[in-house]
């Protein structure tokens, strides 16, 4: 059950599409739509803030996946078998 959480939180704060359709507002967004929005802007630094969270964001999904594997007590190529 935690590590099926764990998995389900993960996926969704690193979804794309209801992020971009739901998230009126800059301080709701969730991460792959402030990579987005920070890609639109014109200054220079705005590129590689946005490369940087996208990194964080592989990272933070990694140790997602990681830590459902350890939880469930599986290796990592059996956690996506049926």
């Amino acid at each position: 059950m935690i590590a099926g959480t764990i998995l389900t939180f993960s996926f969704a704060m690193l979804d794309v599409s209801s992020g971009m359709i739901l998230a009126q507002e800059g301080e709701y967004y969730p991460v792959t739509k402030a990579i987005y929005a920070l890609m639109g802007r014109i200054t220079p630094t705005a590129p590689s803030i946005a490369c940087a969270l996208g990194v964080l964001a592989m990272i933070f999904l990694a140790l997602s996946l990681f830590g459902a594997s350890k939880l469930l007590g599986q290796k990592m190529g059996q956690l996506f078998k049926a």
